[in-house]
């Protein structure tokens, strides 16, 4: 929630809803990525971990196991797609997009910090 009282994730879910009809076959999951096995060729993979060095959201989060899980789906012809503020300099892990944006749920307000956001393919 913000200030003004919106809830950030019942908004993107009503935008997801929106959408919808043009998205074909696609599903969503907002679980732990352990549990997400199966997947191949034809498959997309977007994960949006907590960032690398944001310690007030990865605390306890495994990056190490994290990144090996995206490998295997590679391995197993997924195409997989990791938000990320740091490249962790793994083996066939490639920026495909950068961006520079403020970074807090508010961003609107002033003297937010910039850092560039990275979208990175993982290749098998």
């Amino acid at each position: 929630r913000n200030n003004d009282r919106r809830v950030y994730a019942t908004t993107g879910a009503k935008l997801l809803g929106r959408k919808r009809r043009f998205m074909g076959r696609c599903s969503f999951a907002c679980r732990d990525y352990r549990s997400i096995t199966g997947l191949g060729p034809g498959h997309v993979v977007y994960a949006d971990p907590p960032y690398l060095g944001t310690a007030r959201y990865s605390m306890g989060f495994d990056q190490e196991d994290f990144y090996a899980w995206c490998e295997a789906r590679a391995r197993e012809g997924a195409a997989v797609l990791v938000s990320e503020f740091t490249n962790p300099g793994r083996p066939g892990w490639e920026v495909v997009w950068s961006m520079e944006r403020k970074v807090a749920v508010n961003c609107q307000r002033p003297g937010r910090p910039k850092r560039v956001e990275l979208l990175l393919e993982v290749k098998a």
